[in-house]
């Protein structure tokens, strides 16, 4: 098995983000800024 590699364009990024910020509940939203940006 391989590892494949995803990179978000930054349109997908945007709208991810935007998606996370308004995630109700904070401790998932809190791990994946954490994961994103570590």
């Amino acid at each position: 098995m391989h590892a494949r590699e995803k990179r978000l364009s930054y349109d997908e990024m945007t709208k991810f983000l935007q998606v996370l910020c308004e995630e109700a509940t904070t401790l998932i939203r809190d791990f994946a800024l954490l994961a994103l940006y570590t």
